[in-house]
């Protein structure tokens, strides 16, 4: 619990243009559309997960009587950075495309 708290101290610090850069750097190393789109899935599983593991982190935070409010105040700030990312990283990959 001790690394949780630790990756997600500065909730703020998570900016999609960091996201944007490594899922480019990893497209131009692998090349073409299909390596495109298993790079953007790749990182939209790694953000499902880290999204579940603050859910998990919030809820343990929540239960405990002595829990830091700014501590949670940033975690759930973190949670909904990333939720914000993985619609983005959704609609790359799958357009909406009104015919």
């Amino acid at each position: 619990m001790v690394g949780e708290e630790e990756t997600y101290r500065n909730a703020g610090d998570c900016g999609n243009d960091n996201v944007d850069n490594l899922v480019a750097d990893n497209i131009v190393a692998f090349g073409g559309p299909r390596d495109e789109e298993r790079v953007l899935r790749r990182e939209l599983a790694r953000l499902r997960q880290e999204h579940r593991d603050l859910d998990s982190a919030i809820d343990a935070l929540e239960t405990m009587s002595t829990s830091d409010k700014l501590q949670l105040q940033r975690l759930k700030k973190r949670k909904l950075v990333l939720r914000d990312r993985i619609i983005d990283l959704e609609d790359r990959l799958n357009p909406d495309i009104i015919a």
